[in-house]
């Protein structure tokens, strides 16, 4: 597990991200423009977000199934804070901090090539 400090503050977008389980069936919507490989998904419940296209084997243009599960959710960082990096995706990280909240967060807001250690 990699440790990084943040480069700049980042603020999550999405207050109620979408979630689903492996196995689920998505109904597809637009690809994302900004970070290739991510797509807009809507869930059985009706809740939309974006999804990376890794974690969905695509039935059709418009419907797919989860291959595992999947949160949405964004972690809210500020410049100088550590964070251990558990996954990369599509230019986002799966992170965690100190305090051990988790989410995702750009990799362009954190310093590549900082390798701290906390425990």
């Amino acid at each position: 597990m990699k440790t990084v400090k943040v480069l700049e503050d980042y603020q999550a977008s999405f207050p109620d991200p979408v979630t689903f389980n492996e196995g689920d069936n998505l109904t597809l919507g637009k690809s994302d423009e900004e970070f290739p490989g991510w797509i807009w998904v809507t869930v059985s419940s009706g809740k939309e977000g974006w999804a990376p296209l890794p974690l969905i084997r695509r039935l059709s243009q418009k419907q797919g199934t989860a291959i595992e599960d999947y949160t949405a959710r964004e972690l809210n960082i500020k410049a100088g804070e550590e964070l251990k990096i558990l996954r990369e995706l599509n230019a986002w990280a799966w992170v965690e901090n100190r305090v051990k909240e988790s989410g995702w967060v750009p990799v362009s807001k954190l310093d590549q090539t900082s390798d701290t250690s906390f425990g």
